[in-house]
């Protein structure tokens, strides 16, 4: 099979890219359809990257041929003629494939968005989407999240930091839109890797799937929040904390007396304090999970449904849980300056939330067309790099005290 192969060698680093793969094992990129722009950029991406010339496959089954010889990454245009995308990404699903994935947007952007949401619902590995004109920075951290992606295949042994106390944790602030004043922030957790460096825990599924694990996670990440909540609290800080917490961790239903317990010893009470709630983790109707979210939300405690629109179950459990805020996925926010759909999605999510009176706060903020947007449709809360970047606690104390209001 002709392909297009990218090995890692020691090699001239061009300026804007980095060497996204330090110390791990060559790495084979097959392109799909992808014309000279991409195979340029990678040809000249930086230390330890080398390409050989890019062709489609040849064979009469050009998918059993790519499957047969499966490289580490796939870079495909969708809209290619020569492969059936389709086709191939149910046929990689089928397979349990752990190659990762780059989407090459051409010109139709809302169907290379529809493929994106097709592939991570197929359960395969999505680096990213690369619409064009391709930029290094962009192919950059796309690369460096597929590094990151690989360990989601490699056994436990080979890991380096499968214990909660391997981790930090920052927080990112949420601004209100009316005033952009800071009301609240979100605890994020990074799990320190020998390899890849500081990274989200999203990039380890296995690792959150043990139930062991991920309660550690939630109670480390707890006691650390709850440390820097008290000591922003006496400089005048009387907002909130936001956790992300696993259905997992909410079986547990001595969850809500031990957190009133930490919260009691820091003297703060419930409200200062929201669990989020990812909306791909299904709550079933009469499950222990649900009866710990009804016991948190009777003690004040907020609940928040997390990504938004991306899970299979957001109208059933947001009517039949007590949720206190709604935060649309950062997917919808990107979509805002490139997608109709997402300008006509967003303001319906914020209408539909605010009908039943929950509160709405929009992840992934970036560029201000992006706050414009939001805050002239009625998005009451704002996170995401336009705001601020998740920083440590101590950076935090005199912004807090300083911009905060309850």
């Amino acid at each position: 099979m002709h392909k297009a192969e990218t090995l890692i060698n020691e090699g001239v680093s061009e300026p804007g890219l980095v060497s996204v793969f330090p110390e791990t094992p060559k790495q084979r990129i097959l392109l799909i359809g992808c014309d000279d722009e991409l195979g340029s950029l990678l040809s000249h991406s930086g230390s330890k990257f080398r390409l050989s010339p890019t062709l489609l496959p040849t064979s009469d089954d050009p998918i059993a041929e790519i499957l047969g010889d499966l490289p580490d990454i796939i870079a495909l245009d969708p809209l290619v003629p020569q492969i059936d995308a389709v086709e191939l990404i149910e046929r990689l699903s089928r397979a349990q494939s752990t190659c990762r994935l780059i989407l090459v947007g051409s010109t139709d952007r809302g169907t290379t968005d529809a493929t994106a949401q097709f592939i991570r619902a197929s359960g395969l590995a999505l680096a990213g989407t690369l619409h064009k004109p391709i930029t290094a920075d962009a192919l950059s951290r796309i690369l460096r999240n597929a590094a990151r992606l690989q360990n989601m295949s490699q056994p436990a042994a080979e890991r380096r930091w499968e214990t909660a106390d391997n981790a930090d944790f920052f927080f990112q602030p949420q601004i209100r839109t009316a005033d952009r004043r800071v009301i609240a922030y979100e605890a994020l957790a990074r799990i320190h890797h020998p390899i890849y460096g500081t990274v989200s825990p999203a990039c380890a599924p296995d690792l959150l799937s043990d139930q062991d694990y991920a309660a550690g996670l939630f109670w480390a990440c707890v006691d650390r929040s709850l440390f820097w909540l008290q000591k922003w609290n006496r400089l005048g800080f009387q907002g909130r904390i936001s956790i992300n917490v696993a259905a997992t961790t909410l079986r547990d239903i001595s969850l809500p007396d031990k957190l009133t317990q930490r919260l009691n010893r820091h003297r703060l009470s419930p409200n200062r304090l929201t669990l989020e709630l990812t909306e791909t983790e299904h709550v079933g109707r009469g499950t222990g999970v649900w009866r710990t979210l009804m016991r948190l939300r009777l003690l004040g405690y907020g609940i928040a449904m997390d990504d938004f629109g991306l899970g299979y179950s957001s109208l059933s459990e947001l009517y039949r849980l007590p949720f206190t805020e709604l935060k649309i996925d950062r997917e919808f926010v990107a979509g805002l300056l490139v997608a109709e759909k997402a300008k006509k999605l967003v303001p319906a999510i914020i209408d539909m939330a605010h009908q039943l009176d929950i509160p709405v706060v929009a992840e992934g903020v970036e560029k201000p067309e992006q706050l414009e947007f939001l805050a002239a449709n009625g998005c009451d809360y704002v996170q995401g790099f336009l705001v601020g970047h998740p920083i440590p606690g101590a950076q935090t104390t005199v912004p807090a005290a300083k911009r905060e209001s309850a």
